[in-house]
């Protein structure tokens, strides 16, 4: 196989995520086909992600088909020879896997580590004694993608990787990158609401992490008004950021104001094509959000404090 390209992107799947990863790969000046069954007129377009990988020659493959799809694509990348860098759509698959590669590199869209909010609290915290984090994040499932009904989407349905503990998973990863990982951890959740869906709609994480003795993550399917917040109170001083916002506080002073998050998919994308992937999600970042994940099943399943 010819020396691949970074700046020639491979984007598996073409549903919502999939066409803002395009969109945020042709902002940052990449060439990019797709595998999808679907037919598009305006992109080049393969069937299978074998025949791209020979015919195309990508540097970099996103994986953003549906979440209980993600290993199959990553295993035939893998049968194909693909020796290149590897984004995975967040969460990393729908439960632990044990996989095994030799590409460059292989990362997990938590693109909001990206986030310019994201990045200050983080260096705010550097020095700071954290006492107490609560995350929240809650949007209605109905209005996310309004031009489809939201009952036929992944993320109402659980054998296909939906549920907001999967969905909003976001806020798993980026409390870690934070706080340092939780040491153990409470939940509840579930489907509690009357959405037509069977995945869980409500989780509550309560737990202690390495640089935090108390820290609690709320997301949901349910919020009609979208927000999205962390608030942290350290020895020192109260910080507050609201990702909808986009607005930093620390006490009553506004630090940052008024940034996007959508602003955080093209910085992915150019790190990646520019090979500055440190800060990035790793694959063992991405499977520290799984065992969370099944760790707040396990315990909300059973009533008990789990240990991670």
């Amino acid at each position: 196989m010819a020396s691949t390209s970074a700046e020639k992107v491979l984007i598996v799947g073409y549903g919502s995520i999939g066409k803002r990863h395009l969109g945020a790969f042709e902002a940052a000046g990449a060439e990019v086909a797709v595998v999808t069954q679907q037919d598009v007129t305006h992109q080049k377009i393969y069937r299978d992600v074998s025949s791209a990988v020979v015919e195309y020659n990508p540097g970099i493959v996103v994986v953003a088909n549906s979440t209980d799809k993600h290993l199959a694509a990553l295993e035939n990348l893998k049968l194909a020879g693909f020796k290149g860098i590897v984004l995975v759509e967040k969460p990393l698959a729908d439960k632990v896997i044990s996989f095994k590669h030799s590409f460059a590199g292989l990362y997990v869209a938590y693109n909001l580590r990206r986030s310019p909010l994201l990045t200050r609290l983080k260096e705010e915290l550097k020095n700071r004694e954290v006492v107490t984090a609560h995350v929240y994040c809650g949007q209605y499932l109905p209005g996310w993608r309004p031009q489809r009904d939201y009952r036929e989407v992944y993320s109402a349905k659980k054998d296909q990787g939906g549920g907001v503990l999967r969905d909003l998973s976001h806020e798993l990863d980026y409390t870690q990158w934070l706080f340092g990982n939780f040491e153990y951890l409470a939940a509840q959740g579930g489907h509690f609401s009357n959405l037509e869906i069977d995945s869980d709609d409500v989780f509550t994480l309560l737990g202690k992490t390495q640089k935090s003795p108390h820290v609690v993550v709320s997301i949901n399917y349910l919020d009609r008004v979208a927000r999205r917040t962390i608030l942290v109170h350290c020895q020192d001083a109260t910080l507050f950021v609201d990702m909808v916002a986009g607005r930093l506080m620390i006490n009553s002073e506004v630090v940052l104001d008024n940034l996007k998050v959508a602003d955080t998919y093209l910085e992915q994308a150019r790190s990646l094509i520019e090979g500055r992937t440190q800060s990035l999600s790793s694959f063992d970042d991405g499977m520290s959000v799984l065992k969370l994940i099944e760790a707040a099943e396990h315990s909300s399943q059973e009533r008990k404090f789990i240990n991670l």
